[in-house]
């Protein structure tokens, strides 16, 4: 972007281009002269769709979808005589059970996104490490200063 109209665009109070600036540039004192590159910030936002699409799928396919048919035969289910039916006096449906069944994947669902920015990060800080051979031990003892 042209200098002049990023300088214009980071000191503008209109509502439409801090709105359109809440990702790339948040709104603190300090750093708002200072800015990412834009590599860095496609980077940033490629590793996070990568990471939230893998996650997303890999949710749908393993733990909602194989739930979908077991919940429609547990629905089907009709005159249901409730043993403890303190808890549930009137009930005609199984809500309790489908509830039951989908809780602990809701959750999971859910609290499993640290997982998945556990496994990204790892594996993008070992491409990086590599690229940049960091770890790499001098093999020629005249590049060593002693």
């Amino acid at each position: 972007m042209f200098p002049m109209l990023r300088r214009w665009i980071e000191n503008s109070d209109w509502l439409i281009v801090r709105f359109l600036l809440w990702w790339s540039q948040p709104r603190i004192y300090v750093g708002r002269g200072m800015h990412e590159s834009q590599f860095a910030l496609i980077k940033y936002t490629l590793f996070w769709v990568l990471l939230l699409s893998a996650k997303l799928s890999f949710s749908y396919f393993i733990q909602i979808k194989p739930l979908v048919k077991p919940t429609r035969n547990v629905m089907s289910i009709t005159n249901i005589k409730y043993t403890w039916h303190e808890f549930f006096p009137n009930a005609t449906n199984n809500y309790g059970a489908v509830a039951s069944l989908w809780a602990p994947v809701i959750m999971v669902y859910f609290m499993d996104t640290q997982i998945w920015y556990a496994i990204f990060s790892t594996i993008y800080g070992g491409f990086i490490g590599a690229f940049d051979r960091l770890g790499e031990v001098i093999r020629a003892r005249s590049s060593l200063r002693m």
